[in-house]
């Protein structure tokens, strides 16, 4: 026995026979294992075959990797092997060698081609990453396992070809497909201009066009059913998108980093959208998302930030985290009232966004929701929310007065912390438990509460509280209205129909008091001889205090099952309203359209305080 193996046996006295004769074998073995050198080639011999460990940075022209050294064959190429080998102009691969790894000839700057032998049956990602001046690929009849990042960042790749004695994949004018072009795999980087998918592909495979920068249009055709992860990814020339109804999946990142789109529509056969699959496309203006889709994955719309108008369907019932963060052109959003869950930071650093109505259905929320919304100055928190999240309305510096909600039970860290504007914010019901940082730096809030509500103190989280007295901010605080009168007319009290005074009122339509959708603000009353508008309160002119509206109704032969009906009520605390069967009504036909105007008279004059609504009920 030689020294090292008997100093190594004294060392492992004690051990088990068994452990002692492991031990041998692994010296011995380790001794082979030792690098020599050949020519620019630095090797390993295992006693049975070679492994091309490191080839010389420095070495220029062609590499022919030899088929054997000293009798032995060369079987393997060890990752990054050739890396970074940029005087390399050429590589040949001997037979004999099976697989291609990971990032083997990354960094090859002036390798222009490759002799790929028919014993590789893989080729992994990034094998030739950033290869690029390399033109042109053969795919030899052995290749089982192609990964979709073998050629990443090979910028002056033009061509894929492929052995026709290949059963696994095949090419179409360069382009790479399975063996039967249902897939398509891989687009090479240098192809530019518009691509006209063949008829008979199903799916787009993932990374598939990757990085194409001269690509600017693609034509999908009717059955392709599956666009795969990161398929269009900084595809910056993409300007337009048409995606056919057959479509049903679109995956992660699909067409992130597409800079120059500027519209999209997502047909209504697609049922899911990955992760950021539109994120940081910063031309992206308008989006209509069809019915079919559930879920806002996260970080859909990630930096979109010229986005301002975006459609979203009912039957959505999930907002993801992210999701239209940093979309900083977007001034409102319509959510479906199907929504029940909203993700981390959502809508962060959204600062056009100016005020959002939250669906009644919202039963989850997750942080930061609103942060850094600096513009933003109104939300409607619906009842049901059991918490307000961590920093959800941190910085959001027009924030004026929020509204929270009965069935709130706590509230996060730092919910209304750097909002120096927040002046009043209103619980309706009893205060809930608080973490730290709750009002940090919003040094100017009131707390108020309603009367019966429990136990506030002199102070809540810090800041003093005031309770409610006066009857018609009970009102408007019970009804989630904001205390400063303006949605007293411009939105629904809490009834859960949106959009029903534009319906109701004529108020769709390019004329006088009209908006041309619905997703624009009502902000136009009628006049008193108008046609369209929010309804015209006032005292009746022949003097008096007899209260009087003016409004647009729409017929009842036009719209059967609609009823409006003016109440009046005395005490707004006790929220007691009651129509009187004695006022005056009159009603003019509005001829050639649906509606017609209708005022009324109450009756009962009064010198003290009276109140007026209409209730607009659907069938």
């Amino acid at each position: 026995m030689d020294g090292e193996l008997r100093n190594f046996y004294h060392r492992e006295k004690g051990a088990s026979p068994a452990v002692w004769v492991v031990s041998v074998l692994w010296i011995l073995m380790a001794g082979t294992l030792r690098a020599d050198q050949y020519g620019d080639f630095t090797y390993y011999d295992n006693g049975i075959s070679i492994t091309i460990e490191r080839y010389a940075t420095s070495a220029a022209g062609p590499a022919i990797i030899p088929e054997s050294i000293n009798g032995k064959p060369v079987t393997s190429i060890k990752s990054r092997a050739f890396e970074d080998c940029t005087p390399m102009t050429s590589v040949e691969i001997p037979p004999g060698v099976t697989m291609i790894q990971e990032w083997t000839f990354s960094g090859c700057t002036g390798l222009t081609t490759i002799s790929i032998p028919s014993s590789i049956t893989s080729i992994s990602n990034f094998a030739f990453a950033g290869c690029t001046r390399l033109t042109g690929v053969n795919i030899p009849m052995g290749v089982t396992n192609l990964e979709p990042r073998a050629f990443f960042h090979c910028i002056k790749l033009a061509s894929l070809s492929v052995d026709g004695a290949n059963t696994n994949y095949s090419s179409w004018d360069g382009v790479l497909f399975n063996k039967s072009r249902t897939t398509l795999l891989l687009y090479p980087l240098d192809k530019s201009g518009v691509y006209v998918i063949p008829d008979g592909v199903t799916g787009i495979g993932d990374y598939a066009f990757n990085q194409c920068g001269g690509l600017t249009g693609i034509t999908i055709p009717s059955g392709v059913t599956t666009i795969g992860n990161q398929a269009f990814q900084w595809c910056q020339s993409l300007a337009t998108l048409d995606l056919p109804p057959s479509i049903t999946s679109i995956g992660a990142e699909a067409f992130s980093g597409c800079t120059g789109l500027s519209s999209l529509t997502i047909p209504p056969g697609v049922t899911y959208i990955g992760n950021a699959a539109f994120g940081s496309c910063t031309s992206l203006a308008d989006v209509t998302i069809s019915t079919g889709v559930t879920s806002i994955s996260n970080s859909m719309f990630l930096n979109c930030n010229k986005l301002t108008n975006i459609t979203l369907p009912q039957g959505v019932t999930a907002i993801g985290n992210s999701a239209f963060q940093s979309c900083t052109k977007l001034a409102g959003i319509t959510l479906p009232s199907s929504i029940t869950s909203i993700g981390n930071s959502a809508f962060s650093y959204c600062t056009s966004l100016t005020n959002i109505h939250l669906p009644a259905g919202l039963s989850s929320i997750g942080s930061q929701i609103f942060a850094n919304c600096t513009a933003l100055t109104g939300v409607d928190i619906p009842h049901g929310i059991p918490y307000i999240g961590d920093y959800m309305f941190s910085y959001c510096s027009q924030l004026t007065q929020l509204t929270i909600p009965s069935t709130v039970t706590r509230l996060g860290y730092g919910p209304f912390s750097h909002c120096p504007l927040l002046t009043e914010i209103f619980f309706q019901g009893g205060a809930p438990l608080i973490a730290q940082y709750t009002f940090n730096y919003s040094d100017n809030v009131t707390v108020y509460y309603l009367p019966g509500t429990g136990a506030w103190g002199t102070t809540y989280a810090d800041r003093p509280t005031s309770m409610v007295t006066e009857p018609l901010k009970i009102f408007q605080i019970s009804k989630g209205l904001p205390q400063n009168g303006s949605q007293n007319f411009l939105a629904r009290a809490g009834d859960g129909v949106p959009n029903i005074y534009k319906y109701a009122f004529n108020m769709i339509g390019n004329g006088p008091g009209q908006q041309p959708a619905l997703e624009i603000p009502n902000n136009q009353r009628i006049t008193l001889s108008g046609n369209a508008g929010l309804p015209l309160p006032g005292i009746h002119a022949e003097g008096g205090t007899r209260l009087q509206w003016t409004y647009i109704r729409r017929k009842a032969s036009t719209s059967p099952g609609i009823s409006y009906l003016v109440e009046f009520s005395d005490d707004l605390a006790t929220d007691s309203w009651v129509a009187n069967p004695s006022a005056e009504e009159t009603v003019m036909d509005l001829e050639g359209s649906d509606f017609e105007r209708v005022t009324v008279t109450d009756s009962v004059a009064h010198a003290n305080r009276r109140f007026s609504r209409i209730r607009i009920t659907l069938p």
